[in-house]
């Protein structure tokens, strides 16, 4: 039987915890705005009439 070893973040320091957590956000942010742009240019492609918003028309 081999010896039980924490988990790997209870063997990190303060500082490697600090620096995984920033890695995290960075990468979760870095998704957000992919997704946004993703979003921004799937819009510009395809945009909506102005008169589809129930109001009357008027020439």
């Amino acid at each position: 039987m081999g010896s039980r070893r924490p988990p790997l973040w209870r063997r990190l320091g303060p500082a490697e915890r600090a620096f995984a957590v920033l890695i995290a956000a960075i990468s979760i942010g870095g998704f957000i705005l992919i997704a946004d742009g993703l979003y921004l240019k799937a819009k510009a492609e395809h945009p909506v009439p102005v008169w589809t918003n129930d109001a009357p028309f008027f020439d």
